[in-house]
């Protein structure tokens, strides 16, 4: 998790601001990407998060160990 933050880190390093959703479902993820469902609905599908916010600073992945369980089970500060 701590290197795919640094490569989004790196590859949007003249963004702001980034949120990478990451999902238990790869069909879920393409609905999500594309718009076809309400995002609100997708969260039971949503595994964890990078966060980054250049400005402040803050710098952050949550994830869940298991299925089904928080997606802020475990938070990282990165």
């Amino acid at each position: 998790m701590a290197s795919l933050a640094g490569l989004l880190n790196e590859e949007f390093k003249r963004k702001d601001k980034i949120r990478a959703i990451l999902f238990d479902d790869h069909v879920q993820a393409k609905y999500y990407a594309i718009g076809v469902n309400d995002p609100d609905g997708m969260e039971k599908y949503v595994r964890g998060i990078y966060f980054l916010d250049r400005s402040k600073p803050e710098e952050y992945i949550q994830f869940s160990s298991k299925k089904n369980k928080p997606r802020d089970e475990i938070t990282i500060r990165l």
